[in-house]
């Protein structure tokens, strides 16, 4: 061997390596004897068609030297060399040519004992670390942007005061070994930590890690920046990343509630209190659409513009809006959420009662919500702005329609409040006894017993497509199970194929009505009271509101109505032709079989208030105080 070169090209390795290990391999292919001699390995400059002996490349770092003897004879056959390049790592990271020279150990020996042949090729075995992958911000607990994410105006803002903090870490290097991750959070004035942990032994694979603020201090209202740094077993560090973010804890003022001109309401403005009060004497519930403006009243300085609005029709002052809204957020119960493009819009509601109150909440970006309450993460039952709507309770004039009871279905007296409360009959108590308390003037209701039975309209109570409000006393002799089996139908007005609408029993015992708005879709709500008592009876009453996109329900023991259970329903529900029936005691196929007592069910196109709820039924009463009308209410 005189001196070998073997030039390794590519691109740059890359320079933020940390080389682990680095070895040059190559076969040795004669020897001039089975003597080791000492070989050494350089890094030099390049080679090229110009090199030769008088013109070699320049020597820059020897890596490593041995002794070594191959290929003579069959005492020390052909075989692999190997040098250490670690010696010039830093060269090696910043080069794309890799040029490495062996040359004898001692090229003086004139023993002739030195000379070594090389094969042409060789290989460099590289094992070799990365820094970890710089980490980058996943979120902030309830964080949200008040403007275009990463926009050069907007700001990332939570309500939280301890926070979890989720980043995006990981490592290049998969293989690796595993790593870890240092999260801190300083105030943006400058200072040191606030709040410090360390995650342990995470995977290299690109994933979030969440870290919960535990003890540390809670954070105050002001500007704080989040930052996370990696690092691996092999002293690999990632950038540091640092991302800006405030906490707000000031809730939006109180938004403004204002009439539309050409409005069906009339307005009046009390002087002394300043209270402004909404009329219509000419509509009932559910009758005309009623527009109000909904407005921003911005504070300037750090208190955030509202991001959008929550607004409520119920017939109660007191409601508690959802928490954790943002402009996204879908319908839920009463509450609905909306965002517009400027600070103010316009909203359609519909009477809900003869007194209908309007509660309209502000929310920022951070999650603040008018009136709540800064201490408390959630949402709470804030100071809304409300606006109070009055119409018209007419007296209704209602038809009762036939209701044939065929199997094991048939119509029988109850036990009511005799005939000096004719109009109402209100049943208490038990109904398992059927008490006649004075011969033919008494009260009639549907027993369903055990085994297939029903009873049927010839038509259509009711287009399910449009506003409707369903009614009965019901005493269940059974409820509950807990399987879709266990589910009871107790008024089902059809829509073709499937029921457009149904009050039921659900699957634990609770009243339940659903709206069908597809062959396999239906809205449903469920009052959350708990269970229909077994053996008494319980009044059941339910709407839905096609304007405010609202089913509510209620079911009272007493036969008064209290608060309504709402459900939000977006879709449109199915329609009902005019031929279509009214089921009573099952459902459309023939199962869902109640037993019990149905009494008094009422099934009309309108939205019934509480007080028409109960003053509708003496449309039961036959004139002369006979025994009760046997049918459906429509």
């Amino acid at each position: 061997m005189a001196r070998s070169y073997f030039q390794f090209e590519g691109k740059t390795f890359d320079a933020t390596a940390n080389l682990i290990n680095a070895r040059f391999e190559v076969l040795e292919t004669w020897s001039s004897s089975c003597t080791p001699t000492g070989v050494a390995s350089w890094i030099t400059g390049e080679v090229g068609t110009g090199t030769t002996w008088n013109n070699q490349p320049q020597l820059k770092v020897r890596t490593d030297g041995g002794n070594v003897a191959k290929g003579y004879s069959s005492a020390c056959p052909a075989g692999m060399v190997g040098f250490d390049l670690l010696a010039a790592e830093n060269i090696l990271l910043n080069s794309s040519k890799w040029t490495i020279m062996l040359a004898a150990d001692n090229e003086l020996d004139t023993s002739g004992l030195a000379w070594k042949r090389f094969a042409n090729s060789g290989a460099i075995r590289v094992d070799y670390n990365r820094n970890p992958t710089g980490p980058a911000i996943h979120s902030i607990q309830s964080g949200r942007w008040t403007g275009t994410p990463w926009g050069a105006t907007s700001k990332y803002v939570t309500r939280v005061t301890k926070p979890k903090l989720t980043a995006m870490v990981g490592d290049i290097d998969l293989d690796g070994a595993e790593i870890k991750v240092v999260y801190s959070v300083r105030r943006a004035s400058g200072g040191g930590s606030i709040f410090s942990g360390v995650v342990e032994n995470t995977s290299p694979q690109w994933h979030a890690e969440t870290m919960d603020w535990g003890s540390w201090a809670a954070l105050t209202e002001g500007d704080y920046v989040f930052e996370a740094r990696s690092y691996d077993d092999w002293g690999g560090i990632s950038p540091l990343m640092t991302f800006p973010f405030s906490v707000d804890l000031t809730a939006p003022t109180a938004p403004k509630i204002e009439p539309v001109a050409g409005a069906a309401y009339t307005v009046t403005t009390n002087q002394t209190t300043g209270v402004t009060s909404y009329s219509d004497n000419a509509n009932a519930p559910g009758d005309a659409v009623y527009p109000f403006k909904i407005s921003n009243n911005y504070v300037d300085g750090r208190v955030l513009r509202a991001d959008g609005f929550i607004y409520a029709v119920s017939k109660e002052t007191a409601v508690t809006p959802p928490t954790n809204v943002n402009c996204q957020s879908p319908p839920a119960k009463e509450f609905v959420i909306v965002c517009p493009d400027g600070d103010s819009m316009v909203i359609n509601i519909g009477a809900v009662n003869q007194k209908t109150v309007l509660s309209v909440w502000a929310f920022d970006a951070a999650g603040n919500v008018t009136g709540t309450d800064p201490d408390d993460q959630d949402y709470q039952s804030g100071a809304a702005k409300t606006a109070t709507l009055t119409v018209a309770e007419p007296v209704l004039t209602k038809t009762v329609v036939g209701l044939a009871p065929t199997g094991n279905a048939k119509w029988v007296d109850i036990h009511a409040d005799g005939d000096n409360l004719a109009v109402q009959r209100v049943p208490q108590g038990s109904c398992v006894e059927e008490t006649v308390l004075v011969a033919s003037r008494n009260a009639r209701a549907l027993q369903f017993n055990p085994g297939a039975g029903k009873a049927e309209t010839a038509a259509r109570a009711v287009d399910t497509s449009g506003d409707f409000s369903v009614a009965a006393w019901v005493c269940p002799t059974s409820v509950g199970g807990g399987t879709v089996q266990s589910i009871r139908s107790l008024i089902t007005q059809l829509a073709g194929s499937t029921p457009g609408a149904a009050l039921e029993i659900g699957e634990w015992g609770s009243v339940r009505l659903q709206a069908w708005t597809g062959t396999n879709s239906s809205h449903i709500v469920n009052e959350d009271s708990g269970t229909l008592p077994v053996g008494q009876w319980s009044y059941v009453t339910a709407v839905y509101d096609k304007i405010n996109r609202q089913l509510r329900l209620s079911s009272q023991v007493g036969g008064s109505i209290s608060d309504w259970v709402i459900a939000a329903s977006q879709q449109n529900i199915l329609p009902a032709a005019s031929t279509q029936k009214v089921i009573v005691g099952q459902s459309i196929g023939g199962a869902q079989q109640f037993n019990g007592k149905i009494y008094r069910p009422i099934l009309t196109q309108e939205i019934l208030t509480d007080t028409q709820f109960s003053t509708i039924q003496k449309a039961f009463v036959n004139t002369g105080g006979t025994n009760d009308k046997e049918g459906l209410l429509q």
